[in-house]
């Protein structure tokens, strides 16, 4: 048995050890190393730390065994796995396997740039990415006890995929308010969140909406979502979703009951450079339904792509048959998009070729400039000019229009706190000022107050106005009411922060996604 009484750096096996699962070698830092030749098991301790690969520990005693390339760390230790990070009392690791476990641990998990989970149990296990334990905690607050929190028999999370649990209670502090049999989190979906939505809309009166969503095997998943209004009555959508990389199928049914059903179905294909689909919706409401609805019986949808440091380019091909109210004709579709950006000036070119069965050909061209300058912290502006232009217009509601503008923008004051933005647009077209947009938010990430309102010179008059309160509750739950006086709706969102997606921005300020037909899931609803 061999002593070194200084920090040394060991290549284990004493100079290099190569496990069958790894080329890197497995670095130790330690005050003093132990080697029991008879064994085969090296003993390191006092400030102890070691890394291989993306896992780095620190801890004051471990055993590494070299007959079967083993790690225990019996002392309390903090571990990074990847992105995430541990703290445990125990642990073992197999690194040909690259499997492990930490037991009266606590895990805390990035999710994404936003959000970060933590799980908290006697013993989770982890595998190439994967997280499962039983009798675990999970929430999104560091509090004890926590805002809100998960607690399941069983719980397993699936790298940048999904998360699920068996036999789940969701607790606010320390007060279980609902009990499931199964619960799953799908990561990767937007805009989702499991507290229900509440609220008041002149058109649909006063209602109340949530979703469910539950993976029932390996590769199904099914969505349930359902709405209830005091003037439209019920709404219900079921979503049943396959995924077998790279290929993903979906079928959907959504059930109104004062006006038309939509269903349909696509599958879809998506590679790194390409990406392809057949598709099958009837009945696709357009703006809420008040615009009427849109039919696609069936149609193909191409898409190439590709990317370099700063710039990126596409090309979409689609064919199909569409049909509005009282429009309907077969069209093919051709995009080219072309999309350069850096710090604080992006470029985009668009070329959009459309050839009907009945109506006149249609060619849209343009382009769009967009430049943000921060001056400092408190300060920034940005200019972003837009010219999109066509032979003829389109038959149909959702086709881009022409449009040449000009708009200016500026922001006094931190994003998250108390901070002034005005924003307006000058229509080249017309040759007048087309609106303008006013913001005020007063108070912090924790607490804020504001008002917004958008004003057109076109109509000489306010087209709407926003007031919100947002209040985070404890360190983990986000809440949120807005009106909107000339709609005439109110919003109350409630987020689970870390555990749903980012909720919503009402915000006057952020433009609507605009309806994109060589889209093949239903972002667009």
């Amino acid at each position: 048995m061999k002593r070194w009484g200084v920090l040394i750096l060991v290549f284990l096996g004493l100079v290099w050890v190569s496990c069958s699962s790894a080329q890197e070698g497995i670095h130790i830092e330690a005050g003093e190393i132990t080697y029991d030749e008879v064994n085969q098991v090296i003993e390191a301790r006092g400030g102890v730390k070691l890394t291989w690969q993306d896992l780095a520990l620190s801890t004051y005693r471990l055993l590494y065994f070299l007959s079967d390339h083993t790690l225990l760390v019996p002392e309390p230790l903090e571990v990074v796995l990847g992105k995430n990070r541990a703290k445990a009392k125990r642990f073992f690791f197999d690194f040909q396997k690259n499997a492990g476990w930490i037991e009266d641990a606590e895990l805390f998990y990035v999710v994404d740039a936003q959000r970060k989970l933590y799980f908290r149990g006697s013993k989770i296990r982890y595998q190439e990415g994967k997280w499962w334990g039983k009798d675990l905690l999970l929430t999104g607050s560091q509090k004890e006890p926590p805002a809100y929190s998960f607690r399941a028999d069983e719980i397993t999370v699936y790298p940048n995929e999904r998360i699920e649990m068996q036999e789940v209670g969701f607790f606010i502090n320390k007060h279980r308010l609902l009990y499931l049999p199964a619960l799953s989190k799908d990561l990767r979906r937007k805009g989702s969140s499991f507290l229900p939505q509440i609220g008041h809309q002149r058109e649909k009166g006063f209602f109340i909406g949530g979703n469910y969503e539950l993976f029932f095997a390996e590769k199904w998943r099914l969505l349930f979502e359902a709405e209830y209004t005091s003037k439209t009555g019920f709404l219900g959508s079921g979503n049943l979703f396959w995924e077998n990389s790279p290929l993903t199928g979906s079928l959907f049914y959504d059930f109104r009951q004062q006006d038309k059903d939509s269903f349909g179905g696509y599958i879809f294909y998506e590679g790194n450079h390409f990406q392809g689909g057949v598709l099958s919706y009837f009945n696709q409401p357009l703006d809420d339904a008040r615009d009427g609805f849109l039919s696609r019986p069936l149609q193909v949808v191409a898409r190439f792509n590709g990317e370099e440091e700063r710039a990126s380019w596409g090309l979409d091909l689609s064919y199909g048959f569409f049909k509005e109210e009282s429009v309907s004709d077969a069209r093919f579709d051709v995009r080219g998009t072309l999309d350069w950006n850096n710090e604080n000036l992006g470029i985009s070119l668009l070329a959009h070729y459309t050839s009907f069965g009945f109506y006149p050909d249609r060619f849209l061209w343009g382009g769009k400039v967009h430049f943000l300058e921060e001056v400092n912290p408190d300060f920034s502006y940005g200019a972003t000019y837009t010219f999109l232009s066509d032979n003829v217009a389109s038959p149909f509601s959702f086709d881009t229009e022409r449009e040449h503008s000009l708009s200016l923008e500026f922001s006094l004051g931190k994003e998250e706190e108390s901070h002034l933005r005005v924003r307006g647009a000058y229509d080249l077209l017309q040759g007048c000022f087309d609106e303008v947009i006013f913001g005020l938010n007063l108070g912090s990430k924790d607490f804020a107050v504001g008002f917004e309102e958008q004003y057109s010179f076109v109509d000489n008059e306010v087209l709407e106005r926003r007031y919100f309160i947002r209040k985070k509750i404890s360190d983990a739950i986000l809440v949120e009411a807005s009106y909107l006086s000339e709609e005439q709706t109110f919003y109350l969102d409630a987020t689970l922060i870390g555990f749903d997606a980012p909720p919503k921005d009402r915000s006057l300020f952020v433009e609507e996604e605009p309806f994109d037909l060589f889209e093949v899931g239903r972002d667009n609803w």
